[in-house]
């Protein structure tokens, strides 16, 4: 009997998730970061279910939520992709202005990663840190924004 055998557990997300004082739209990234994972593990073949910079973003903004500087490396990790690949996605992100390295003062061989100011704004609005009543996807992503009315066709 593999791993996988029977129902999957349960991926059960209360309102005991959110870390104290911490954002909804950081709790909600969370979910939506865990939930990728989980699919990655559950449903196996993890190479069809890549979106490596995707993953970093959402990793990026968790640890800028946690007030957490990510090497690199750790970024790369996390991908779930080989090195040299990770690393072409992480230029990506940086050239297209969606991240930035930074030099650790400490230790020249080694840099951050961060999402850049822009970044961030746009997944705060996407992840729905304005206010709680957007309405959510199973993911965490907004599928309304806060405020939004939506007008009925006719």
């Amino acid at each position: 009997m593999s791993a996988h055998d029977g129902p999957p557990p349960p991926l059960s997300h209360t309102s005991d998730d959110r870390r104290r004082g911490e954002p909804i739209s950081v709790t909600n990234a969370r979910r939506a970061y865990e939930r990728r994972r989980f699919r990655r593990e559950w449903i196996g073949s993890k190479e069809l279910f890549r979106e490596p910079a995707w993953d970093m973003m959402i990793y990026l903004y968790i640890a800028h939520g946690e007030g957490r500087a990510v090497p690199v490396n750790e970024l790369c990790r996390e991908s779930y992709i080989p090195q040299p690949s990770a690393l072409r996605e992480v230029n990506k992100l940086c050239a297209a202005g969606l991240a930035r390295r930074i030099p650790d003062p400490n230790d020249g061989r080694r840099s951050f990663v961060e999402l850049t100011s822009s970044s961030r704004l746009r997944l705060d609005v996407y992840f729905g840190a304005e206010e709680e009543d957007g309405e959510r996807g199973e993911n965490g992503e907004a599928l309304r924004m806060p405020g939004e009315v939506r007008h009925s066709e006719e």
